[in-house]
């Protein structure tokens, strides 16, 4: 069964195609992000399922890995009531807790590992639906930075997205949430201390006094 995860749908010149990574294709390895032909029928199961049905395949894929923002207009119409899906099954981010935090959500199989990411001071909130890329030479980074100008508050992360793990390289001391809600266990490197995070877990960082220091951490356990 041919799989598509973080998928999308767009015009490509005269025809609309499906954009996503890729799984169980007998020519193309697992993950591999790929576009397809052109898509001939488009369905929805009882069950979530999103059959996209091409002239020599048919992709599964579930409304709750589309990424919604990256429809365009003819795509978001071969999706009946597209707004009401989306409203459904797009993925809430939402930092958890009280007070000032940040929460990132990632997945092995996912660009860059990026699924989304949100920051919050007081009531005011800033979302990341797509990573915001800066292409190095040797090595890809995702930084993201958001000044909030009624607490004058600057945040800032960043990280690289080297083969097999997340190493950030910028870290603002207010408690952080990451999840992984892909299948693969990630391992997450921050500020030298090795973190192994098992499929379906979040795992909350603390800050401490000293801004040097990473703080303490704790397993929130699975993520629902």
């Amino acid at each position: 069964m041919k799989t598509l995860k973080y998928w999308y749908i767009i015009e490509h010149g005269e025809y609309m195609a499906a954009h996503g990574i890729v799984g169980g294709h007998e020519r193309l390895p697992d993950g591999m992000k790929i576009h397809t032909s052109q898509i001939e029928n488009v369905s929805i199961q009882e069950d979530g399922t999103v059959l996209i049905k091409t002239r020599n395949s048919e992709y599964h894929c579930s409304l709750r890995d589309a990424l919604y923002h990256e429809f365009d207009e003819r795509g978001r119409k071969l999706l009946p009531e597209f707004d009401i899906l989306r409203d459904t099954y797009e993925r809430k981010l939402e930092v958890p807790g009280q007070g000032d935090g940040a929460l990132f959500v990632f997945d092995s199989e996912a660009e860059y590992f990026f699924v989304g990411a949100a920051f919050r001071v007081g009531e005011r909130r800033k979302k990341f639906r797509r990573a915001p890329v800066h292409l190095g030479m040797f090595q890809d980074s995702v930084p993201m930075d958001w000044f909030d100008q009624m607490s004058g508050k600057h945040i800032r992360y960043a990280y690289f997205p080297y083969p097999g793990r997340i190493e950030f390289y910028d870290w603002t001391a207010i408690k952080t949430y990451i999840r992984n809600v892909g299948q693969k266990k990630i391992k997450v490197v921050i500020s030298g201390k090795e973190y192994f995070m098992e499929p379906g877990r979040q795992i909350s960082i603390f800050p401490t006094w000293n801004k040097n220091e990473q703080g303490g951490e704790s397993d929130d356990g699975e993520v629902k």
